[in-house]
Parts: structure tokens; C-alpha cells; sequence
């Protein structure tokens, strides 16, 4: 969590009765109210991804995450700082990766994530 979301939000299936206990979406956190409701979730309940990718997700150059990617990672960098620990290095590093994809430009940005293979 401490670096990004570790669940695709259109692939994800929660329990209503789970969405009613942690209270459904932050409005505080737009652009990452999906990072800040799994963040909650797997705070209380257990989370699991399943062992092989069945989506593949490809970003248009037109889809609301690329046109509002730095507001996005602004909210992103305050979540982080919500559940920042001093001691933890995962927390650096998070805050690390997302101030880098502050001031890196969006194409490069783009072929890290495709070389990562996180996004297709």
C-alpha cells in the first residue's frame, strides 16, 4: 500500500456489509478515493489478489487518470503521509515514488509503469 493501490479498482469484489463498516468512499480523497477505501478495508478485514492476471489494463492518453495525473498523485502523497510510519522503510520509499512521478515527465513516467509491468 505504502507505494501504490495493490488491487485494480473495476476488478475488485467487497462485501457490502464491509463497505457499510469502513464507510464507502472518503470525498476528502478524490482522484484516489479507491487507494483510500482499499486501505481501510485491508486495515480491518483480510485481502487477498488472486495468483493470475485475468484484467489487463491500458491507459488512453484521453482517460481521466492521465489528464489529471498530478492532482492524482498529490492525493496519493497525502494518503501516504495519513499512514506514514518514521520507522517503516516501505513508507519512504512510497513517498519517494510518488514525489519521482511529481516532477518526471508523463512519458516517461508511462514506460516505467509499462516496464514494470503495471500497466499494459
Amino acid at each position: 500500500f505504502h507505494y501504490r493501490s495493490p488491487f485494480s479498482h473495476p476488478t475488485c469484489m467487497i462485501r457490502c456489509e464491509v463497505l457499510r463498516a469502513v464507510g464507502g468512499y472518503d470525498p476528502v480523497y478524490v482522484l484516489a478515493e479507491d487507494y483510500d477505501l482499499f486501505w481501510r478495508v485491508a486495515a480491518r478485514y483480510p485481502c487477498a489478489n488472486l495468483p493470475r492476471v485475468l484484467v489487463t489494463r491500458v491507459e488512453s492518453p484521453r482517460s481521466l487518470t492521465r489528464a489529471r495525473r498530478v492532482a492524482a498523485e498529490w492525493t496519493r502523497l497525502r494518503l501516504q503521509w495519513r499512514h506514514f510510519s518514521w520507522r517503516s522503510v516501505d513508507c519512504w520509499l512510497g513517498l519517494a515514488r510518488s514525489l519521482s512521478l511529481l516532477v518526471v515527465p508523463e512519458r516517461a513516467s508511462l514506460w516505467l509503469k509499462r516496464a514494470a509491468g503495471t500497466v499494459g
